[in-house]
């Protein structure tokens, strides 16, 4: 994965985590120690970010470091499945572990 697309779906991670507990860009931005401007920057893959700012953001959601990055990486993966789904062939769609199953055997 390059880093830009790292960054940005860490970012997305950030924000959905940051939602979940409805909290605004300026809560969370005081509760990590840093600015709004910043914050909506990380979120938005606009800058980069430290593992410093990354372990403030994540000790102020509550959630283990690991987990931005084990669910950023789960998203890239769907989106990944989801590319080779769409480029599969009619035949190749009806073979798809992707398919669901009542779905094939409609055919």
């Amino acid at each position: 994965m390059e880093s830009h697309t790292l960054r940005t779906l860490v970012g997305l991670e950030i924000r959905k985590q940051r939602e979940l507990q409805d909290l605004s860009l300026h809560q969370l931005a005081a509760m990590a120690g840093t600015s709004y401007s910043h914050l909506w920057k990380v979120e938005n893959a606009q800058t980069g970010v430290g593992i410093d700012l990354l372990c403030r953001i994540s000790n102020a959601l509550d959630i283990r470091l690991n987990e931005i990055f084990e669910e950023a990486y789960a998203t890239y993966d769907e989106i990944n499945d989801l590319a080779a789904y769409k480029a599969l062939t009619p035949g190749e769609l009806r073979e798809s572990p992707l398919l669901p199953a009542a779905a094939s055997e409609s055919h």
